[in-house]
């Protein structure tokens, strides 16, 4: 699993990359979880890289620190503080954010990994995410 690194739930007091491929602040993110595999002899074939399809909101203890690791008050949205592809596409609409699915996908086949799987595709509108990370992979 390659998600979930940081969510409101179990880190309510700061904010953080909830699935950061590379994390230059802290060893946390989903490139030093493969690597540490392949290091510790794990065959790149019996791996697969898991793509979160949601994000995560927190409310902010100041609205003007609002990069990652910024001091929180615990969850912004629903009851685990969770936010749907809709509400993450919006945002992306409104603040020009990049989409990283294609690079995680792109990061997997370049490891020669056995492939990835996705969490929660029933949240994927339209199966945008799942087309991308598909087309990523080379299966259109």
């Amino acid at each position: 699993m390659s998600y979930s690194f940081f969510a409101p739930g179990w880190s309510p007091n700061v904010t953080g990359p909830p699935a950061s491929l590379y994390n230059p602040i802290s060893p946390i993110s989903g490139d030093s979880g493969i690597t540490a595999w392949l290091q510790a002899g794990m065959p790149p074939k019996k791996i697969a890289f898991g793509l979160p399809f949601y994000g995560y909101a927190w409310n902010l203890t100041d609205p003007n620190q609002h990069s990652i690791f910024a001091p929180a008050e615990g969850m912004a949205v629903p009851p685990d503080g969770s936010a749907s592809y809709n509400l993450i596409k919006a945002y992306i609409a409104e603040n020009g954010a990049p989409t990283s699915i294609t690079t995680e996908v792109s990061y997997a086949k370049g490891k020669g990994l056995v492939g990835y799987f996705a969490w929660n595709v029933g949240i994927d509108v339209n199966w945008t995410l799942s087309q991308a990370a598909s087309c990523a992979w080379g299966a259109f």
